[in-house]
């Protein structure tokens, strides 16, 4: 049976797709490791780099020291029925050759379905060019969902999208934005709404509050109505999302005013 690259699961496979020596803009020169990662499921998901270590035949460890820019990087998403491929560098400072019998240790997350994945890959050398990788061991280990509201809200707060040809269009904007997540997981997205000229607005507006998951799906919404006649150039306002849980499938707010 021929030796293989690549771990396939019941929902997601990785594979070492091939290997290239390459100089960068900052000098160095070094290898490039390219390691893709498909994702069979139904759903999209998130996957993250824990550790990648390089150890030489001789018991020489060292890390990876950087990742192709515009492939996957530390982390990031990859849609139901799609891969990724992440380009792993290893400069010659660190790693001057590679040789049959070194090995590519690879732990990732993915905390959306709780496991952690350790991957184990054997170079064998076929020449002085030609590398390839024999999959050789992977360990799935399950993990406790431990994701902290604190963590959700930094993530929701920094995906907090404006749409600020709106708000100029409606004569306001919003400033002093935080978002909040309660014990249950439901979002609450707080903030000031401002008139742009003056101490009024020439109509009733609405502020409306959506909520994506990683699909770009719909999963949430609520509103506020402003009535121009009892606001005076400044208003506070808050926006619940009461559904456990919700922020847990969250990965994006967009909040904008419309006509009421």
């Amino acid at each position: 049976m021929a030796e293989s690259a690549s771990f396939t699961l019941e929902d997601i496979s990785f594979e070492i797709v091939k290997t290239e020596e390459s100089s960068f803009k900052s000098g160095d020169s070094g290898f490039i490791i390219y390691f893709k990662i498909f994702n069979s499921g139904k759903k999209s998901m998130k996957i993250k780099f824990k550790e990648i270590s390089y150890v030489k035949k001789d018991k020489e460890q060292t890390e990876v020291d950087n990742f192709l820019n515009g492939l996957l990087s530390r982390e990031g998403a990859i849609k139901s029925d799609s891969y990724k491929n992440a380009g792993l560098i290893f400069y010659k400072s660190h790693l001057d050759t590679i040789r049959s019998g070194d090995s590519l240790f690879i732990e990732l997350l993915d905390e959306q379905r709780g496991k952690s994945y350790d991957l184990r890959f054997r170079a064998k050398k076929k020449n002085q060019i030609t590398v390839e990788w024999v999959a050789q061991k992977i360990d799935v280990i399950e993990i406790e969902k431990s994701i902290t509201p604190i963590q959700i809200q930094t993530k929701l707060k920094k995906n907090l999208q404006r749409l600020e040809p709106l708000e100029e269009r409606l004569g306001v904007y919003f400033d002093n934005l935080s978002v909040k997540i309660s014990s249950d997981f439901n979002i609450k997205v707080l903030g000031e709404i401002f008139a742009s000229n003056g101490s009024t607005i020439s109509e009733s507006i609405n502020i409306t509050l959506i909520i994506y998951d990683v699909d770009g799906n719909v999963i949430g919404t609520e509103e506020k109505s402003i009535y121009c006649d009892d606001f005076y150039g400044f208003d506070v306002f808050e926006l619940v999302v009461y559904e456990e849980d919700i922020a847990l499938k969250a990965d994006k707010i967009r909040l904008f005013p419309k006509k009421r």
